[in-house]
């Protein structure tokens, strides 16, 4: 099972993500497996952009094979749109992925500063 936590503020910006673990064998072989490779995919083409995104500062890490950790120090304020988006389109995909494979992908999302 995969898990991602997702940690977003208020304005709907990315604060933190964690996403660990690994899909079934039942889905594809270590290294060759479909559901892995999609929320791989996807976590990796949003931490690409937030990268390369002047006026964002994060930081990420992974301590190996089947983690990635994202952490998002700042937004400068015209760029609070873009990351709204960018989370947006992260969320999306994986609220996706968990309609498509619900045992093999445990998605949450957790607001914070809008009084949850």
């Amino acid at each position: 099972m995969i898990f991602v936590r997702v940690i977003r503020e208020g304005n709907g910006c990315l604060r933190s993500m964690h996403a660990g673990g690994h899909a079934s064998d039942g889905v594809g072989l270590f290294g060759k497996n479909v559901v892995c490779s999609a929320v791989s995919s996807l976590l990796r083409a949003f931490a690409g952009a937030v990268a390369r995104r002047d006026g964002v500062e994060a930081r990420g890490r992974s301590s190996g094979p089947g983690e990635m950790d994202v952490l998002i120090d700042s937004v400068s304020g015209d760029e609070v749109d873009w990351m709204e988006g960018a989370t947006s389109v992260l969320v999306e995909g994986l609220s996706r992925l968990v309609a498509e494979v619900p045992n093999e992908l445990d998605v949450e999302i957790q607001e914070i500063g809008n009084g949850t």
